[in-house]
């Protein structure tokens, strides 16, 4: 079919890798390019991070098991057993939810409204846990656009996206222990850079 087709659109490199493992020797990537989707509405402003005492990371969408529900419930279960300075809020929705003192779900948002929800609760670092390659991510362009810091699995079109964003990290390896490990060092970071930059 795609072989067919006179235009091949891609929303991501990250997209035109995988079609390209799977399908090595298909003519339809001569015709492949790629073109990411544009955010539709006024740009959002810029939120300035929390980056001293407690570590609010923030988890924005609706978070199925695909877009690691269960990474971010086990991230809330080692806060609790570490007594970590931490806690976790979702804007919208999380699956297979359970309830814990670190783990708020605050319900469906506006997008236009994301900036004073995120600087309400006085968000440090934006996690997208996405488990699966995305072809695109809504979320990372307005995280990214917000100014924010950023923690992505190596996966997708996030992480080629974060990859080079200053204020971002790209978590190796697939766990509730390694994401919160890069989400600590990130914001340590940024607050050190922050410190330095003032003391000029």
């Amino acid at each position: 079919f795609i072989d067919e087709c006179d235009d091949v659109v891609a929303f991501s490199q990250s997209t035109l890798d995988l079609y390209a493992r799977a399908f090595p020797d298909s003519p339809g990537l001569k015709k492949a390019r790629v073109e990411p989707h544009r955010l539709n509405g006024p740009a959002l402003a810029k939120v300035e991070p929390r980056l001293d005492g407690i570590l609010t990371i923030a988890v924005i969408g609706n978070i199925s098991v695909q877009k690691g529900a269960r990474i971010v419930k086990e991230m809330a279960r080692l806060i609790m057993q570490n007594r970590l300075d931490a806690r976790i809020v979702i804007l919208g929705s999380l699956d297979e939810m359970e309830p814990m003192p670190c783990l708020e779900v605050l319900g469906p948002y506006q997008t236009h409204k994301l900036p004073e929800l995120l600087a309400r609760e006085n968000t440090s670092v934006c996690l997208l846990p996405s488990i699966c390659p995305e072809t695109f991510s809504y979320a990372t362009s307005e995280i990214m656009q917000m100014q924010l810091p950023v923690a992505v699995f190596d996966l997708g079109a996030p992480a080629e996206r974060v990859r080079n964003y200053a204020d971002g990290v790209i978590i190796d390896t697939l766990t509730a222990e390694a994401a919160l490990a890069a989400i600590f060092k990130l914001r340590d970071q940024l607050a050190e850079r922050r410190i330095e930059h003032f003391s000029k």
